[in-house]
């Protein structure tokens, strides 16, 4: 059995690995990004109150052609890409022939894993899909944001969460007879007006229906659905002890302490890339309300190299606002006291 208190620390300690990398970026090089965001469509079918990209998306929905994502992959691929995951911006497997896009990625030698709202996992509507995601993907994690029908619907404005959470158990189950099972994981970021109830009974679903993991994030830089430091706290003092009552087995990850950065720049970003749906190239998915200072090219006017290698790429990551970046909980905050830490100690090339 996992322990599920160990979650945080077991998504954490991915970091590790890019310990060359941390050590080109210390001398103020550049390497090249093992992994990509790639967001592939802006649409999306659900209208959360809190998502992050409405108003950015409202301008015109957008759908990459399939010469233009495999040219975004292969180019990626080819400048030492590892890793793509599918999210958004917008529900990436509305994306027309998107199975097919699963298995080139495979194909070209990139492992995939995607960010879902989970409607379109559907054995009966999109087998071929659902077969794809199961042979091809690493992982999932599905956008639920909520514990229940009437919490998903008051949230997303549409009553799907039975159905999706119906699908997406049977694809853990029929995952479980292969080698390499996916991982499926459940995503709920939390806001201002959270419910312990509707929390408690996701850790409960999470845990009856075999996901992998439920992940917690605080909902972050909007208006009054942000969660309040004071409440981060009780609610993570809650799911703690809600999780060693009931031992659960499924891994309980929760990033609920605001972790501030102080540091006059940003220097652990440059370990990925996220490339959107109109092919702009930005710094972090943190980018939707700062995208004139957060860009640094569009791979459908340069190569990678070039747009990774330009004077304005190391210009905007020099001159990061910071204190629009702890506007929100971002992970690679975190990864950089983690990586800073373990780095002081000059140890790390010995085992």
């Amino acid at each position: 059995m996992i322990t599920s208190l160990k979650g945080n620390n077991m998504f954490d300690s991915r970091i590790y690995s890019f310990y060359e990398e941390m050590k080109d970026i210390k001398n103020e090089k550049f390497p090249r990004p093992r992994y990509m965001g790639f967001y592939p469509t802006n649409t999306c079918q659900f209208n959360c109150t809190f998502c992050d990209y409405k108003a950015l998306n409202n301008i015109h929905s957008r759908i990459l052609s399939e010469t233009q994502w495999k040219y975004i992959l292969k180019s990626f691929k080819d400048f030492g890409g590892e890793a793509v995951d599918l999210c958004g911006g917008g529900e990436p497997l509305m994306l027309r022939n998107v199975g097919n896009l699963i298995k080139y990625a495979h194909d070209i030698g990139l492992h995939t894993g995607i960010v879902t709202n989970g409607l379109m996992i559907d054995r009966k509507k999109h087998y071929d899909l659902y077969c794809d995601i199961i042979e091809f993907c690493k992982y999932i994690r599905v956008s639920f944001e909520a514990g229940s029908a009437d919490g998903f619907k008051r949230i997303k404005g549409k009553d799907y969460f039975n159905k999706i959470l119906s699908n997406v158990s049977a694809l853990i189950k029929d995952s479980s007879y292969f080698i390499n099972p996916v991982e499926v994981s459940w995503k709920y970021t939390i806001p201002a007006n959270y419910n312990m109830k509707d929390i408690y009974q996701a850790i409960n679903l999470a845990d009856i229906h075999g996901f992998y993991s439920i992940q917690f994030k605080p909902v972050c830089n909007a208006g009054d659905l942000t969660l309040n430091n004071k409440d981060r706290k009780i609610v993570q003092e809650c799911i703690e002890e809600y999780v060693i009552k009931n031992n659960t087995k499924t891994l309980v990850s929760y990033n609920l302490k605001k972790v501030q950065k102080k540091t006059p720049e940003c220097w652990i970003c440059s370990i990925q890339t996220i490339v959107d749906c109109y092919g702009d190239v930005h710094l972090c998915c943190y980018y939707s309300h700062r995208t004139k200072n957060h860009t640094i090219g569009n791979i459908f006017r340069n190569t990678f190299e070039e747009i990774w290698n330009s004077y304005l790429h190391y210009r905007i990551t020099k001159e990061v606002d910071i204190k629009e970046c702890n506007m929100y909980d971002c992970r690679y905050i975190r990864y950089e006291k983690i990586m800073n830490k373990a780095m002081d100690t000059k140890l790390l090339s010995f085992i």
